[in-house]
């Protein structure tokens, strides 16, 4: 896959994540924040933010992983 189209496959799988799901993937790999800071500041447990990090990063995976042949 293409440099090109690896970020498109990313942007539009960013896309169609949940909210929460993208807000934490975000907090987490762009700003830097810990678990616990994430949770903080969106109101919920410290396990709940790993969770949602955790399926939105399976998600992301998925949506660029080449077709099997």
């Amino acid at each position: 896959m293409s440099h090109d189209r690896f970020a498109a496959a990313v942007t539009a799988a960013l896309d169609r994540l949940p909210a929460d799901q993208r807000e934490v993937l975000l907090a987490k790999d762009a700003e830097g924040l810990s678990y616990a800071a994430i949770a903080a500041r969106l109101g919920i447990r410290e396990d709940a933010a790993q969770t949602l990090y955790a399926t939105a990063m399976i998600a992301l995976r998925r949506a660029t992983e080449p077709p099997p042949p």
